[in-house]
């Protein structure tokens, strides 16, 4: 694309072919985000469209599928009538090509076609499309700040916690959601004296049936109106979840939210913590003044750079000393990235909002600490997400494979 209007458009493959999945991913590349859906059901092809934000839908017509794929490609032309449609087909012929754009489809490629065929003409049937791309992804869409750090500890849990508290109260009429998926696990949960038994794991394996319905009577909500989502505290084993379903709940939640909040202090440098942060509006990375915690941040920030994730991540240095070295402005300066904010130790503030079950707010309004998180939120909730359109990377192999019979 070079119109600029969106430099990395989000595809989406309709295919149950791991072969096709990865012609497709080595065709896109990085020139766009590549998300797929397996075509076992219509209502589970437009939910992911609509999600994703999809500028394009492509259908693999196999041999032996071949009457339901193109069944398929009649039905997504009736409900999406203003999203191109194109048909990638393993075995062409000139009746398939005919039966094909008769049904509606933009353009029938063959899969053995070279790579710059595709691609050429996959941008072409974007730029011929009735409506302009990324025309279909103007939508309400909430904000979502991420806090990241190397070191799981309960005080990115803590920042997590009282920026969304802080957001809730600014934004009163609003919707926030706080996304626990740091280590510890569940700490926020425990800090609010609050139980859940649904949890993210379960949100994600809820995407195809997900509605207001779900979120008012599963979701577990605090006295303040801050929803809390977290990982499941027993969480031994990897869920078998996928790239996929994450992108989908993420872009459902926001269309519910004003406001998310994820703590992903502590997490493990993995496609998961690269994926989540890349669809983050905000991103601030959470570091204390000492050696350990510099070093640990320095591998975090080489991880995100090797994402290209590392230009949009902001610095906060907690428990902050004023004539302590290193200073915050020495710790941005060795990062590489922007001083934010600073927050003060506060412990017997910190200790207190811990073992009683009660929020900084409640318990101590007037601590430096509680302050600078109030002007932390003032300035999350005011911001608007960056103008240049981000980077997200489509991860097209699972993040926790689910595996597949035969």
């Amino acid at each position: 694309m070079t119109d600029g209007k969106d430099e990395h458009p989000p595809f989406l493959l309709v295919s149950d072919s791991e072969a096709a999945s990865r012609r497709l991913m080595d065709v896109v590349d990085r020139r766009g985000d590549l998300f797929v859906s397996e075509p076992d059901s219509l209502d589970r092809v437009l939910q992911m469209i609509d999600s994703v934000g999809a500028v394009l839908a492509i259908v693999h017509v196999t041999v032996e599928g071949r009457g339901r794929r193109m069944a398929l490609v009649e039905a997504l032309r009736a409900a999406k009538p203003l999203l191109p449609v194109l048909v990638l087909a393993d075995s062409l012929d000139s009746e398939l090509v005919l039966a094909a754009l008769r049904l509606g489809a933009n353009d029938v490629i063959a899969r053995e076609a070279s790579k710059s065929e595709i691609r050429e003409r996959l941008y072409h049937a974007m730029e011929t499309c009735a409506t302009p791309a990324g025309a279909l992804q103007k939508r309400a869409r909430g904000k979502i700040t991420a806090i990241v750090s190397a070191r799981p500890d309960a005080d990115c849990a803590i920042l997590a916690l009282h920026l969304a508290l802080a957001v809730q109260r600014i934004d009163a009429r609003g919707k926030v959601l706080l996304l626990d998926l740091g280590m510890p696990l569940a700490d926020s949960l425990l800090f609010l004296g609050l139980r859940s038994s649904y949890t993210f794991v379960d949100a994600v394996r809820s995407t195809r049936r997900f509605d207001e319905t779900l979120i008012e009577s599963a979701f577990v909500k605090h006295a303040s109106g801050l929803t809390v989502l977290a990982m499941p505290e027993d969480d031994i084993v990897t869920p078998e979840i996928t790239s996929n379903d994450v992108v989908v709940l993420l872009n459902i939640l926001r269309t519910y939210y004003n406001h998310v909040v994820m703590n992903l202090g502590g997490a493990v440098r993995s496609d998961f913590l690269a994926l989540m942060t890349s669809h983050a509006d905000h991103v601030f990375l959470l570091c204390e003044q000492t050696v350990h915690s510099c070093r640990s941040n320095k591998r975090l920030m080489e991880f995100f750079e090797k994402h290209q994730l590392n230009e949009r991540i902001r610095l906060v240095v907690d428990r902050h000393l004023e004539k302590q070295d290193p200073s915050a402005p020495e710790i941005a300066r060795r990062l590489g990235i922007p001083l934010s904010t600073t927050l003060p130790p506060s412990g017997i503030a910190r200790l207190a909002m811990k073992n009683s079950g009660r929020t900084l707010f409640e318990i101590a309004p007037r601590d430096k600490y509680t302050l600078a998180i109030e002007n932390m939120a003032e300035s999350v909730a005011a911001e608007q997400p960056p103008a240049e359109e981000r980077r997200r990377f489509g991860f097209l192999s699972s993040l926790f494979q689910r595996k597949r019979s035969g």
